[in-house]
């Protein structure tokens, strides 16, 4: 029998981290949005991003973040 891993946000604090991530990445969507970020795979400075939000914040379901139009990476708060 495997073992699922646990997610890196489930290890750091269950809901609470869920939550907190929830809201950060919907801070960091808006910065992006309004003032450009710079993303971390590519380094482009842009507003460019499509923000994708999960539709129900649980400890173990997809996680809210940005993808960069430009390269396609896939980012979140604690990879600024």
């Amino acid at each position: 029998m495997m073992e699922q891993e646990e997610s890196p946000i489930a290890a750091a604090g269950g809901m609470v981290a869920r939550i907190s991530h929830e809201l950060a990445c919907q801070k960091l969507a808006e910065r992006a949005a309004s003032k450009g970020v710079a993303c971390p795979g590519c380094g482009e400075f842009s507003t460019d991003y499509d923000f994708v939000q999960a539709e129900q914040v649980s400890e173990s379901g997809p996680q809210p973040h940005l993808v960069c139009r430009g390269c396609g990476g896939v980012f979140g708060p604690s990879d600024m």
